[in-house]
């Protein structure tokens, strides 16, 4: 009977021991969801962590550093060394108005104005809605620009003196269809006009058949202006039989395509101007017949030689497609050119004529080839051009490089002051800023800076505007659609729902 009676104990005994790896094997299951689970748990709060400190750290970067990161590829809110110039010659309070309500004041203009202000404390931007505004809408508003919805004006503290840059001066389109965002070298110079004395005037020449009297320029010359204006010059024509006494000393001319000569008193008027320190632009015309003997002259005086021929360009890397006399010349370092290069940006020359220098360089005299072509560009007689018998003998004219634009400085060694020039800048066409081409964001610098720099104004040298890069994804065939329908319809999903499967899979062998 007593072994009977240990029978059941046993029995129970042996359950006990069967059970009890299976409990301890299910307590280490549960280590091992706790170990991976703690993990996570742990590794996701210390990255939510470190983020948000270093989101509280950059944000106090930037309140009190003034630092932002422009990410863009173009670095549109990225301000030039010529606008920090600017700004930091900025010493009283000055206000930007910014008429908008909250919704529509675009990025562009918002993070551009961050950047001016973050730069000198002295510039304030105040946000107006115009609809509840009224009153100081019609405070800004000028016979030239209506001040509504988007409009940008800069004035002073007392408010007696501003500039409005509405909202279709943020952006230029050229005539290949990019967009240019001017934001910032309008927000500049008007900045600069805030500070700046009165603006220097610029003359155009008139009463020569130049292209700048001719009516069907006028939206030509409207460019001139308003870019002029833009970088706080004053624009005013000039003939100098009536009105030859208005050129002073430190004035600016610019001459634009004449078609006839200089009378003996006129060219005695300007060679004394050009002698009594003046700034002179000139552009000229290769389509005009006349020899333009009284403005070579006025040249010649400063040892510049404009050359009897038509520049034909041979490189297809410095031509358009178009025509061997449509140039992209070569852009030489230079006050003028400098902006350019550092943007990037062509300059586009259409029917020039050659420039030479025939003295060496000293300490008075100071020159320097702005446009160069390459060396297999041609110097094409003017009479073949213009009768068209050229394009059948290339092969006998020289070929070298070739100057059609260029900038002089002299500098008057009996000058007191010992800062005084006569300055000039030639271009061999004025289809420059005359042409199809007079839109083109190089084109529209290149004459600004000229005018600058002849009268020595290197802060109001044009700032290179920024272009809008197109990143739209454009499919053009059925293939591409296909492989595009497959990829996003088919391919992610399984891989989406692969990934979800395999985690699961190892979440439930744990």
């Amino acid at each position: 009977m007593k072994k009977d009676a240990n029978k059941p104990q046993e029995a129970n005994n042996k359950e006990i021991i069967s059970a009890k790896p299976r409990r301890e094997k299910k307590q280490r299951d549960y280590g091992k969801l706790l170990r991976y689970g703690g993990f996570s748990i742990a590794l996701i709060i210390i990255v939510t962590i470190v983020t948000v400190c270093v989101n509280i750290i950059c944000s106090l970067v930037e309140k009190n550093a003034g630092l932002k990161a422009d990410l863009t590829p173009e670095k549109l809110y990225t301000l030039s060394e010529l606008s920090n110039d600017v700004i930091g010659r900025i010493d009283e309070k000055l206000v930007i108005y910014s008429f908008a309500d909250d919704n529509s004041q675009s990025t562009i203009v918002e993070k551009t104005l961050e950047r001016y202000t973050a730069a000198n404390n002295q510039i304030e931007v105040k946000v107006v809605d115009p609809a509840t505004n009224p009153a100081l809408l019609r405070k800004f508003s000028t016979s030239s620009a209506t001040v509504s919805d988007g409009t940008l004006v800069v004035t002073n503290a007392a408010e007696d003196k501003f500039r409005v840059i509405t909202y279709s001066d943020y952006y230029r389109t050229t005539d290949e269809g990019v967009e240019y965002v001017v934001l910032e070298p309008r927000l500049t110079n008007a900045l600069l006009f805030m500070i700046d004395e009165e603006p220097t005037t610029v003359y155009l020449l008139s009463g020569h058949g130049e292209q700048t009297d001719d009516p069907d320029n006028a939206s030509a010359v409207q460019n001139i202006t308003d870019s002029l204006e833009g970088a706080n010059f004053q624009v005013e024509k000039l003939n100098l039989i009536t009105d030859g006494s208005n050129l002073q000393k430190g004035d600016v001319l610019m001459v634009v395509g004449p078609s006839s000569d200089l009378s003996e008193d006129e060219f005695n008027t300007l060679q004394a101007f050009l002698k009594n320190h003046g700034k002179l632009v000139m552009f000229f015309d290769p389509s005009v017949q006349e020899d333009l003997t009284y403005f070579k002259a006025l040249l010649d005086y400063y040892m510049i030689k404009v050359g009897s021929d038509v520049v034909y360009e041979q490189d297809s890397s410095m031509r358009t497609e178009l025509s061997g006399v449509e140039l992209v010349p070569e852009l030489s370092s230079h006050d003028i050119t400098d902006p350019l290069i550092e943007g990037a940006v062509n300059v586009y020359v259409h029917e020039a004529l050659s420039l030479d220098y025939y003295a060496p360089s000293s300490d008075s005299n100071e020159q320097a080839d702005l446009l160069i072509t390459s060396e297999s560009s041609l110097s094409v007689p003017i009479e073949d051009y213009l009768n068209g018998s050229y394009s059948n003998q290339l092969d006998s004219y020289l070929a070298e490089p070739r100057c059609v634009g260029m900038a002089l400085s002299v500098h008057d060694p009996n000058s007191i002051a010992g800062d005084a020039y006569t300055r000039i800048v030639v271009f061999g066409s004025s289809e420059i800023i005359m042409g199809a081409r007079q839109n083109s964001e190089g084109n529209q610098s290149l004459m600004v800076n000229s005018v600058s720099w002849v009268e020595n104004k290197l802060d109001s040298l044009s700032i290179t505007a920024k272009a809008i890069a197109d990143y739209s994804f454009v499919i053009s065939d059925l293939a591409s659609v296909r492989a595009v329908v497959i990829i996003v319809i088919v391919v992610l999903p399984v891989i989406i729902l692969g990934t979800g499967f395999i985690i699961y899979r190892r979440r439930k062998n744990l």
